[in-house]
C-alpha cells in the first residue's frame, strides 16, 4: 500500500495508523472497565459488545498497519465504525439537549476518518484486482496480487 513511499514516510505512517488503533483498543479496554453511563442506561449488553469490539478490531487493525496487510485494516476500520456508531448517536441525542456539540462532532469525525481509512483500503484492493486483470500479476505495484 506504501509502494513508492520513502522510507521514512512509509514508517512514520505505519506508526501513526498503529498508534490510532491501539487508541481504539485503549477505549474498548476503557468501556469494558468503566463504562459511559449514556450507553449503560440505553443498553446494558451493548457496552460489552462496544469493549469487545473495540479491543478486537483495534488490536487486529494495529496488526494490519504494521505488517502492512490492508485487508485485516479493512475489515477493522468497518467494523470499529460499526462500533462507535451508537456512541456518537447517543453524543448527538446528549448535545442536543446540552448545548455541548464537541464531543459528538469529533465522535463524528473519527466515524468519518474510520471510513475513509476503510473506502482507501478498497480502493487499495481494487487497484490490485485491476492490474491483476490486467495481465500483469505482479501489478504496477510490485506486490503479487493477494500478497498484502
Amino acid at each position: 500500500m506504501y509502494t513508492g513511499f520513502p522510507r521514512w514516510a512509509r514508517n512514520s505512517a505505519k506508526v501513526a495508523l498503529a498508534g490510532a488503533w491501539i487508541s481504539l483498543a485503549g477505549a474498548g479496554l476503557s468501556a469494558a472497565i468503566n463504562p459511559s453511563p449514556a450507553i449503560t442506561s440505553v443498553l446494558d449488553w451493548w457496552r460489552v459488545v462496544v469493549a469487545v469490539g473495540f479491543i478486537g478490531f483495534g488490536i487486529f487493525g494495529a496488526l494490519g498497519a504494521t505488517m502492512e496487510r490492508y485487508r485485516w485494516e479493512w475489515v477493522s476500520a468497518w467494523g470499529a465504525a460499526a462500533c462507535l456508531t451508537p456512541y456518537a448517536v447517543i453524543s448527538w441525542a446528549t448535545a442536543v439537549t446540552t448545548g455541548y456539540f464537541a464531543g459528538a462532532c469529533l465522535m463524528t469525525g473519527l466515524i468519518f476518518l474510520l471510513l475513509f481509512r476503510a473506502l482507501f483500503c478498497s480502493g487499495f484492493a481494487g487497484k490490485l484486482r485491476a492490474e491483476y486483470l490486467a495481465g500483469d500479476n505482479r501489478g504496477r505495484s510490485g506486490l503479487y496480487f493477494g500478497e498484502h
